[in-house]
């Protein structure tokens, strides 16, 4: 029996990652020096960002004024 094969997700790059946050690449990689930022992987010499975890971290750093 054929199983429907899922599509492996795409991962993204400093640089999608930063257009997606509205700053500059360069803001992402300070971030990541200084351990702070969405959670990344280095694959290889690439660093890379899964855009589930991303959305979960931008959730997670969301706060509301009252």
């Amino acid at each position: 029996m054929n199983e429907p094969t899922q599509k492996p997700k795409r991962l993204q790059n400093t640089r999608e990652v930063a257009e997606r946050l509205g700053v500059a690449h360069r803001v992402v990689a300070v971030w990541r020096s200084r351990g702070y930022g969405p959670p990344w992987m280095k694959i290889g010499r690439a660093i890379r960002y899964d855009p589930e975890s991303l959305e979960q971290w931008l959730k997670t750093t969301t706060s509301s004024s009252n």
